[in-house]
């Protein structure tokens, strides 16, 4: 995903940068008061790409108690798991990863593979959803 990232920055031409300080598994508040101390520094980030929704949340209440309004001055894109994340966080983009039709998926392609199917013939590449508010496409929620 991190490599994904930073090829995806270089070839739009934007400014990107990985968190050294935090990484998945740091605190919820390790996190926030890492967006809060970046946020001041003059080079600060408009905007944070989260691998997952509670570093997400942490984001989020960071940029907030730095007094930005997400999708205003800053903006959050995170992958989702659940549709729980938008209920209460709608001002995040999202793009969401379903982790219950991979595993069938999984289970099907173990089951076929077991059956003598080849090993190279069964992948799958699953679309994901985009819902960002001004993207042609996605599901554009009502805001």
């Amino acid at each position: 995903m991190r490599k994904g990232f930073e090829q995806a920055a270089t070839e739009v031409g934007v400014a990107a940068e990985i968190a050294t300080d935090v990484n998945l598994d740091s605190s919820a508040d390790a996190i926030r008061d890492y967006v809060i101390k970046r946020r001041r520094r003059p080079d600060a980030p408009d905007g944070f790409v989260c691998c997952a929704e509670v570093p997400a949340l942490a984001v989020l209440a960071g940029l907030a108690d730095s007094g930005l309004v997400v999708g205003g001055n800053c903006f959050v894109v995170t992958k989702q798991s659940s549709p729980l994340f938008t209920q209460f966080r709608p001002d995040a983009e999202t793009v969401f990863e379903d982790f219950i039709g991979a595993g069938e998926r999984l289970g099907r392609l173990l089951l076929r593979q077991i059956n003598g199917e080849p090993a190279a013939s069964l992948q799958y590449l699953d679309q994901p959803v985009f819902d960002f508010a001004d993207s042609p496409g996605t599901n554009n929620r009502n805001r």
